[in-house]
């Protein structure tokens, strides 16, 4: 029995070769239009647009149940999600010509 356990579990003994480190550089952070924040957040959510446009907002929760959808227009914008529960949250912003999505922790 002792030997069945070891030959299951002996992944766990794995040793990388490489530290394992996450590696941001060689990610462009330039095409991001819009900003999001702050994150986490403890019910206001800041949407900074780089243009004075219109465009809508859609908010699910972690198991993909629509929460909220609006339309906005302008560079700066706040959003109250004051009775949401805490948790993850995916906002989407729509464009006309591009979406972008961001992950939201909500305390």
């Amino acid at each position: 029995m002792t030997n069945w356990i070891h030959n299951r579990t002996s992944f766990l003994d794995t040793k990388f070769s490489e530290d394992c480190i996450a590696d941001t550089t060689d990610i462009d952070f330039s095409e991001t239009k819009y900003l999001v924040g702050p994150n986490p957040t403890f019910g206001l959510l800041n949407i900074q647009s780089e243009a004075d446009t219109t465009f809508d907002v859609v908010i699910y929760n972690n198991m993909g149940q629509l929460i909220l959808q609006l339309e906005l227009t302008g560079k700066d914008n706040s959003i109250s999600l004051a009775g949401l529960r805490g948790g993850l949250y995916t906002v989407s912003i729509i464009a006309d010509d591009d979406a972008e999505v961001f992950k939201i922790l909500v305390k």
